[in-house]
């Protein structure tokens, strides 16, 4: 009666630490592994050496499970079968096939996927052990496994994957709904290019190279812009610069009023209208610049870009300052050309 209880209790055992171990293996999210590699826990490196080479745990994992249960199965029939009436048999194999079911498979299985960050801590170390005991057995069960199915490198999480990661994130409120609106649009900044974000040439606030800083003391005020695109005289296609309102302002201040905005004007940056969003981003910071002029396949002007249209696609909303007259720019444009095809 004790054997049979012990056999019992022993395979049940066994084969709940052995699902409870590939459910949690299985379960826990390869970002979480990969967080606690980065913080250097020593965790999160046998976790991921377990995680590399998973065919070696869950070998071990099922081979000790059909083994368990199979043996603790017939050993136990046995014994019920000498102390009890033999003919009684499949009512104890129905039990005991019941219990193992129950015990041995849902319910740790259950507790492994909706735990699984929590337990795996403490179940590293046995599934560790279950590797080493059964090596020779993991190394051919490992061996067959690459003949049946070459490895293959893993895959990265894809934009979608990340994307449905904040949104569940969001409903588990781990993640603001402003954080997973402003990932959506990171991760959609190489969709977009310089010309769905520029200020168009129709809007564009220009000043010609042979102005003097005193011809401009009138209308220093009412140019809000502290980087202007400076032209010569044959035409808005030909931008000789960039200028800085606060150098116009300087040089109005020190009296400077002859000075030419040729002078005051620095080399202007092009870019193709074709750059997307993330190389316009890093183009700013390489160049360290904070206005680029877009220009079409024929070197045509086509609009400006800045680091503040990139930054605002990247969180999907127009950053409008105290001062500016249209907020969209774009939209602007497109009303100014209706507004001149009605006039013609």
């Amino acid at each position: 009666m004790v054997a049979l209880i012990v056999t019992i209790i022993l395979m049940l055992a066994v084969s709940f630490l052995c699902s409870l171990s590939e459910a949690a293996l299985y379960a826990v999210p390869a970002v979480h592994v990969e967080t606690l590699r980065q913080d250097g826990s020593s965790l999160g490196r046998r976790l991921g050496r377990l995680r590399e080479r998973i065919e070696q745990p869950i070998t071990a994992i099922l081979f000790l499970n059909t083994f368990a249960n199979t043996m603790g199965a017939a050993i136990a029939g046995g014994l019920y079968g000498e102390h009890y009436n033999p003919q009684d048999v499949w009512l104890f194999s129905l039990a005991l096939t019941l219990a193992v079911l129950l015990v041995g498979e849902i319910v740790p299985k259950s507790f492994g996927v909706g735990y699984a960050r929590r337990l795996i801590g403490l179940l590293t170390w046995p599934i560790q052990a279950m590797v080493w005991m059964l090596y020779p057995l993991v190394r051919g069960g490992e061996a067959m496994m690459r003949f049946l199915m070459p490895r293959q490198r893993a895959a990265g999480p894809s934009e979608e994957d990340i994307l449905t990661a904040t949104r569940m994130g969001v409903r588990g409120g781990t993640i603001l709904p402003r954080e997973a609106h402003w990932v959506a649009h990171v991760l959609k900044l190489n969709d977009v290019t310089a010309a769905d974000i520029m200020t168009p040439r129709p809007v564009m606030t220009t000043l010609t190279d042979n102005l003097t800083v005193g011809e401009l003391r009138e209308r220093i005020s009412s140019i809000v812009f502290s980087r202007i695109p400076v032209t010569s005289e044959d035409g808005p296609d030909h931008i000789t610069g960039i200028v800085l309102r606060r150098r116009i302002v300087n040089d109005l201040l020190a009296g400077k009023l002859s000075t030419r905005l040729s002078e005051l004007q620095i080399p202007a940056k092009f870019v193709p209208a074709t750059m997307h969003g993330h190389q316009l981003l890093h183009f700013f910071i390489t160049e360290r610049m904070h206005l680029a002029i877009v220009v079409d396949e024929y070197g045509g002007t086509m609009g400006l870009v800045t680091l503040e249209d990139v930054l605002e696609a990247m969180i999907g909303e127009e950053i409008v300052g105290e001062f500016d007259p249209h907020p969209d720019l774009r939209q602007y444009a497109r009303e100014k050309a209706l507004a001149g095809m009605k006039d013609s």
